[in-house]
């Protein structure tokens, strides 16, 4: 044993960084398919798009999300997103009107920073849910009306039932 070491002293430092390597390796090999998880959930699925609620939204989108949230789920949006007017300045000295172009003078909410991660999945759940359940309700006006079939006055007819977070309906 004693000659294995003398033989091997000059060659120790390529040794360690053989095992260095070789842990590396190891921690790559283990961490692929939460990066491939990532790839297909985070990448293909949602087009890249991490959460489901918007960093900013619109005061018309705000509140066309709301109309098809629950009171529980509309309080929560309004104390995770602050208001801003187009006028008010950011603080890199720029005004929310010339962050976000598209405003056209209207106001912008802004998700809060943070938020904690539970405070986030159920806010996702929320925009995610009230997404889908408009983008629903627009197929089912669409097939209406070309189906000869005219779109229900308001107060009146009946309307695609609501998807809420939680209740099994889907």
């Amino acid at each position: 044993m004693l000659r294995l070491k003398q033989n091997l002293k000059p060659f120790i430092w390529g040794i360690v960084f053989a095992v260095l390597l070789l842990g590396v390796q190891a921690f790559c090999d283990l961490n692929l398919p939460n990066y491939m998880s990532d790839i297909v959930n985070i990448g293909i699925q949602q087009n890249g798009i991490e959460n489901a609620a918007p960093d900013a939204v619109s005061a018309d989108g705000f509140a066309l999300l709301k109309l098809f949230m629950s009171q529980d789920e509309q309080t929560m949006m309004d104390s995770s997103y602050t208001r801003f007017a187009a006028t008010d300045t950011n603080g890199r000295g720029q005004t929310f009107g010339a962050v976000y172009p598209k405003l056209n003078g209207r106001a912008v909410f802004l998700r809060n920073t943070g938020l904690s991660k539970d405070t986030l999945a159920k806010l996702n759940l929320a925009v995610g849910t009230a997404t889908w359940t408009m983008i629903i309700t627009m197929r089912a006006l669409e097939e209406q009306q070309a189906a000869g079939g005219t779109s229900p006055a308001p107060g009146g007819g009946s309307s695609p039932p609501r998807c809420t977070a939680g209740d099994g309906s889907g």
